[in-house]
């Protein structure tokens, strides 16, 4: 479960877990993260629904 986010946190979607995310920056009401498309190719992605994104991710890379 992840409880608070912090920079250079690894997450991943629970649903599909080879979606992994870099947290980038911690903001008061949102959170801004690297979505990685492979090795090298991001995107970035601001979620403001803390609760909401804290209940869909899981800490860490499979």
């Amino acid at each position: 479960m992840v409880d608070n986010f912090y920079e250079g946190q690894k997450l991943h979607l629970l649903e599909d877990p080879s979606i992994q995310m870099t947290v980038f920056r911690v903001e008061p009401n949102a959170v801004v993260v690297h979505r990685w498309l492979d090795d090298y190719r991001y995107v970035n992605e601001r979620y403001t629904d803390l609760e909401g994104t804290k209940a869909v991710v899981g800490e860490g890379w499979d």
